[in-house]
């Protein structure tokens, strides 16, 4: 879906318009997983011609596999945000489980297995940054569903499994 810049209002009363192009008619390849949109100041006289012109690359937001749409990509966001485990996620309060456990072993290995645990200490501390990752990814998607959100004016709330455990 691409937002035409070109079909943009020319009043500058803070809002803006967008006529959405549909792009299926010039190509015979599936959807290509992405959306676009590009944000034009009114308040700047510049900014439609450079737009327009194509000097600023219009906002690029990836689609989740198997979404066509903007609103199946934001239900695919929320499902894997609100059910982190089922999409390969890992939840904070599973990992910290893991890091006390494995500490609590540590303090009673016997010297023939130190080799072991070291492995096992490097193993923790691998998922310990895939679950930083995670956040981040996760944070991303909140911020990307946020903003797919507001290009269609919708809003979106957020919950987590902290939440529901109160």
């Amino acid at each position: 879906m691409k937002i035409d810049p070109a079909e943009r209002s020319t009043e500058t009363d803070d809002t803006a318009e967008a006529t959405v192009v549909d792009d299926e008619d010039e190509s015979e390849t599936a959807t290509d997983g992405t959306a676009e949109a590009t944000v034009i100041d009114g308040s700047d006289e510049s900014a439609p011609e450079s737009a327009v012109t194509g000097e600023v690359e219009p906002l690029t937001i990836g689609l989740p596999d198997g979404s066509e749409s903007v609103s199946e990509a934001i239900l695919s966001h929320r499902r894997m945000l609100t059910n982190p485990s089922e999409h390969g996620l890992v939840a904070a309060s599973e990992a910290e489980e893991v890091q006390e456990t494995v500490a609590d072993l540590s303090e009673r290995v016997p010297e023939e297995l130190e080799g072991e645990l070291a492995e096992l200490e490097t193993s923790v501390e691998g998922l310990a940054d895939r679950l930083d990752r995670q956040d981040r990814q996760i944070e991303e998607l909140r911020a990307t569903v946020t903003s797919l959100a507001d290009i269609l004016g919708a809003s979106v709330e957020f919950r987590t499994f902290d939440e529901d455990d109160e």
